[in-house]
């Protein structure tokens, strides 16, 4: 299957799925564990408000948390359907968020315009993952970070979500070392990779990673 094939078949999945994704329990929209998890996680990254653009952004749950805890946030998702839903959820808050379709793979802004990048729920989806982290890297500021989880996907899981010959070409639709994936951040250009289990009791794919890395100053 040629990549734009292989895209737009990925792409019409998830434009499928607004309707119920936020009641899929693997999802953990809903969860109070991974709720507080993430919150946990996004504190670190201090009280200053931060432009924070959240790839892969889907129903909104990261860029939720990220605006009620005051960062300027842009959710870019590739998805018309699950942006509307990402929408509704803010107004219902009284978050803004700017809420922007298009490609996380492309991503369709200038260098150094976001502080961090956070993606959950994405790595395992991308078709190009060296590509796609270099152009996190592209857009965040010297000093910037990266923020991403992957989950191990356990033998005969990677049909999970698409038919084999889909989920077979996804480089990280698989059961992989977290170790692979932190190399792919130091090759991207970041610095100071860690891996954290952040795993939550009975999570669906057993057991889930926060890789993070930074982007060297100028100096």
């Amino acid at each position: 299957m040629l990549k734009s094939e292989l895209k737009a078949a990925i792409r019409e999945r998830w434009e499928k799925s607004d309707r119920v994704y936020d009641h899929v329990e693997a999802h953990g929209v809903k969860d109070p564990e991974q709720i507080q998890i993430w919150r946990s996680i996004l504190a670190r990254l201090g009280t200053e408000p931060l432009n924070v653009l959240d790839v892969g952004t889907g129903t909104g749950f990261l860029a939720l948390l990220l605006a009620e805890m005051g960062h300027r946030v842009t959710g870019i998702d590739w998805s018309a359907a699950m942006l509307q839903k990402a929408r509704a959820k803010a107004e219902e808050s009284n978050y803004q968020v700017d809420f922007i379709q298009g490609d996380t793979e492309s991503l369709p802004f200038s260098d150094e315009t976001f502080d961090v990048v956070v993606a959950r729920h994405v790595l395992w989806t991308l078709t190009d993952p060296e590509k796609t982290l270099q152009e996190w890297v592209r857009v965040i500021k010297p000093e910037g970070w990266v923020l991403a989880d992957i989950s191990h996907r356990k033998q005969g899981e990677e049909d999970h979500h698409y038919p084999a010959e889909i989920g077979g070409q996804l480089p990280f639709n698989k059961n992989l070392d977290p170790a692979e994936v932190g190399n792919l951040f130091r090759r991207a250009g970041m610095v100071d990779i860690q891996i954290e289990d952040i795993s939550a009791a009975g999570s669906h794919h057993g057991a889930n990673y926060l890789i993070s890395g930074h982007k060297p100053g100028m100096f």
